[in-house]
């Protein structure tokens, strides 16, 4: 997955990610190879939807599938 050229374009999204703020984690999932997961720190579940299926064009071409689920963060780090 990560040699596909397609993947640059998921990049770009994160690097858009990290630049607007948003981005608090990203990176596969070493127990499910080809499978990973992005964290964004958004007001609400319409907006990662949105950015995950309209921005990273990864997704839009279909290099990548996503799945956007909400959570809900009851502690962190400096709480």
């Amino acid at each position: 997955m990560f040699e596909h050229p397609g993947i640059a374009e998921h990049y770009a999204f994160l690097q858009r990610r990290v630049m607007a703020g948003e981005l608090v984690a990203a990176g596969p999932l070493p127990d499910e190879p080809g499978n990973g997961m992005t964290v964004l720190a958004v007001p609400d579940l319409d907006t990662a939807t949105r950015l995950a299926t309209q921005d990273d064009q990864a997704v839009v071409s279909g290099v990548l599938e996503v799945q956007v689920r909400p959570w809900h963060v009851v502690m962190a780090r400096g709480d």
